[in-house]
């Protein structure tokens, strides 16, 4: 990987951004990101599915509509060939003229582990379960 340059250029051409991805500094829990403008967020949310241990998962399903959303996620997202789960980057882009996929393509690569650095990872994280949390309407639950 080279060098990304500026931050400021990082995001060159972009108009909107928002999505769901999954950071290696806090890879136990889902991410919201939003960008506009001169207006970015990015918030820590629920722990992802996949780590959540069966009495976590048992207390999160059961939250009015939390079993639809966790099988549809099932569904949909879950990767069957890792151990990842629903972990996962899933990202909407909205560009004005001075924005091409492919340099957006090669920003967003860079982010990326290398192998090297996901080899590690995968020895520290697989198996490795989130805190028992939840937050709902506003509302968090911690047990520890």
């Amino acid at each position: 990987r080279g060098k990304l340059g500026p931050p400021e250029l990082a995001l060159s051409g972009l108009l909107r951004a928002k999505g769901t991805c999954w950071l290696s500094s806090q890879p136990l829990h889902e991410h919201s990101w939003s960008f506009a403008g001169a207006d970015a967020t990015l918030r820590s949310v629920n722990p992802w599915w996949s780590a959540l241990s069966g009495q976590h998962l048992m207390w999160r399903a059961a939250y009015p509509g939390m079993q639809a959303i966790y099988e549809r996620v099932r569904d949909e997202c879950w990767d069957k060939e890792g151990p990842w789960g629903d972990r996962r980057q899933e990202l909407v882009f909205i560009g004005g003229p001075g924005m091409t996929e492919e340099e957006m393509t090669a920003r967003l690569n860079a982010c990326l582990l290398s192998d090297k650095e996901m080899e590690a990872f995968t020895e520290e994280y697989t198996g490795k379960m989130a805190p028992f949390e939840m937050n709902f309407d506003g509302v968090s639950i911690s047990m520890g």
